[in-house]
């Protein structure tokens, strides 16, 4: 079509000219337009997240001992080796490596990522492709809010901030998606949109929690505060109402993610979102627990989740330190909480476990030590080289 435009012809004929370059223009418009949505991975049921292949196998080696900051560089480059028309498989690399983008999370690339991608899909607003892109676009914002409120520059965690706005926006979110089931069907992005509902009630819960008590924070493993919950709370409570509506979207989670029917952790598939759920939703029932609303059922909850984060440690124990010493972290965490809700004893398995953990994060530090050392090096010998030949031509 476009070639007809600078066929020769008799003579220059306006209106001919603009029929032509209007036809041209309609056709590459629609050719970009299929380009644009074209391979929609959110609207496939029956796509299954690989977290094996979030570093490629010929990549690991190389990668093994990089820090965060490097690891996230690797993220950027290869999320922008993807095709930047195909917004919905740019979209799906940020979901599937979720966990590990908001571990790894600088605050510095993703928020203009994000918006960069929701730029180029407001160009079709009433595009069915458009409308999921942006629904999954606003739950990636909300989690990195969510990361960035809930920790300090030092990306240590602080209780003190409400999540309220960004629970609200990711309900209202979750209410478009259950008007339009077709909107999206891909399961990795309901847990990400309701494991982090779940996470705002809880830490609602928390909040509450220190401000009944004139707390600024609240201390699960503290015994003293434990005991406090008993005299306080009753069902009708709005901490009670945000630990179960808490429990409610973890549930959601494990639902999706089909943890119910599964038999043995070795049937879990490819990815890590049912040792999340787990575990926060055994913290949610522990607490309803310690208030003398709900039974012993949190610790059989919570034996899951660690027997389910250890199957994800061992599993993927080839990952780069950065993320293996997290995972390894992550299941610690676990273990731990369970040893002090059951007024238990570290055992000698746990010491080893946690010098095993020690281990790797020292790794990790003396390969940064390593880079700081040769930087620095580098640039004594650069500022010596520079004098030198400054001094020469004096």
């Amino acid at each position: 079509m476009t070639k007809q435009i600078f066929e020769k012809t008799d003579g220059y004929d306006k209106n001919n000219f603009m029929d032509i370059f209007e036809g041209a223009w309609s056709s590459l418009e629609i050719d970009y337009k299929k380009k644009l949505y074209s391979d929609n991975p959110l609207i496939e049921e029956h796509y299954q997240p690989k977290f094996s292949l979030l570093i490629p196998e010929d990549k690991k080696a190389s990668l093994e001992k990089a820090d965060r900051e490097l690891i996230n560089q690797f993220f950027v480059h290869e999320y922008e080796k993807i095709d930047p028309h195909s917004i919905g498989k740019r979209l799906q690399f940020i979901i599937d490596r979720a966990v590990i983008l908001v571990y790894l999370y600088g605050n510095t690339c993703w928020d203009q990522i994000l918006s960069d991608l929701e730029r180029a899909n407001g160009e079709q607003r009433d595009d069915h492709n458009s409308r999921s892109y942006n629904v999954a676009i606003q739950i990636l914002q909300q989690v990195f809010y969510y990361h960035k409120m809930m920790h300090n520059e030092c990306g240590i965690y602080v209780l003190k901030s409400d999540p309220e706005n960004i629970c609200d926006e990711l309900l209202k979110l979750s209410k478009i998606l259950n008007k339009e089931k077709d909107l999206i069907k891909n399961k990795m992005v309901y847990c990400l949109l309701y494991d982090y509902i779940g996470l705002c009630y809880h830490k609602r819960a928390l909040l509450k929690i220190a401000e009944k008590f004139g707390m600024d924070d609240f201390n699960i493993l503290d015994n003293e505060h434990r005991i406090k919950l008993n005299k306080v709370i009753n069902s009708k409570d709005d901490i009670a109402k945000f630990l179960n509506k808490a429990i409610k979207y973890f549930n959601l989670v494990l639902k999706k993610s089909d943890y119910d029917n599964l038999t043995d952790s070795r049937d879990l598939g490819d990815y890590i979102w049912n040792d999340f759920a787990l575990y926060n939703k055994a913290r949610c029932e522990y607490l309803l627990y310690c208030c003398g609303i709900k039974n012993n059922q949190w610790k059989n909850t919570m034996r899951n989740a660690v027997r389910v984060r250890k199957y994800s440690v061992d599993r993927y124990a080839d990952m780069p330190l950065a993320i293996s010493a997290n995972l390894y972290a992550e299941y610690l965490h676990a273990k731990l909480e369970d040893i002090a809700y059951r007024g238990e004893t570290p055992d000698q398995e746990f010491v080893n476990e946690y010098n095993k953990w020690l281990e790797l994060c020292y790794s990790d530090v003396l390969n940064i030590q390593k880079k700081y050392e040769s930087i620095n090096e580098f640039n004594k010998k650069s500022v010596n080289k520079k004098r030198t030949i400054k001094a020469k031509r004096w």
